[in-house]
């Protein structure tokens, strides 16, 4: 009777103590995707999201939520064991409201459930050793600082001995909206030729 006893203490001791956690981490990592050394509209950012669970029972049915990504539901992985971790990614794009606000601050949620169907979820935390939050979120900032650039191409064609036409082709190469565009060129009659508005 007292051996009876004392293996329903432990099996009840055990089933109570049960700790199930689950941690989440979210990083960033920018892709120039035109590779033109700017971070623009269209351009990507790779997230990258790590699950570890930090219990002491498995977890299964593991799945992401992430409101900037489509689909904003990632199925993850069936099953996670103890002090196990499973790592995936997702791409997203940068969008010119994006690059109006000059940064993306976004954090996900993973879930999951227990062997008696709790459902165990954690808000991810950044990969940003400065903060010393559990659930920072993830910042993206993109480059704010414009990069201002013009080019001109001239090309001339003889009509008679007394003249010769003059093409330009003005080019923003720039990043930045250019305003009040004229060309100067020393040898013509009229030496300032304005351009578009």
């Amino acid at each position: 009777m007292k051996q009876k006893l004392l293996l329903l203490l432990l099996f009840t001791s055990s089933f109570i103590f049960a700790s199930p956690s689950v941690s989440l981490i979210k990083s960033a990592l920018y892709f120039d995707a035109n590779g033109d050394g700017f971070i623009n509209a269209g351009d990507t950012i790779i997230y990258t999201f790590k699950i570890t669970n930090t219990g002491d029972v498995a977890l299964s049915n593991l799945s992401i939520t992430d409101v900037m990504l489509n689909p904003s539901t990632i199925a993850a992985t069936t099953l996670l064991n103890p002090s196990i971790s499973y790592t995936l990614s997702r791409n997203y794009t940068i969008t010119p409201a994006d690059i109006t606000t000059g940064s993306i601050t976004n954090s996900a949620i993973v879930s999951g459930t227990t062997t008696n169907s709790t459902t165990i979820t954690d808000i991810s935390d950044s990969d940003n050793a400065n903060l010393s939050g559990n659930s920072d979120p993830t910042v993206t900032q993109l480059q704010t600082t414009t990069h201002p650039a013009i080019g001109l191409i001239m090309a001339g064609q003889y009509q008679n001995e007394f003249s010769v036409q003059y093409f330009f082709r003005i080019k923003n190469k720039g990043d930045e909206t250019l305003t009040d565009i004229y060309v100067s060129e020393l040898p013509l009659n009229n030496p300032a030729i304005r351009g578009v508005p």
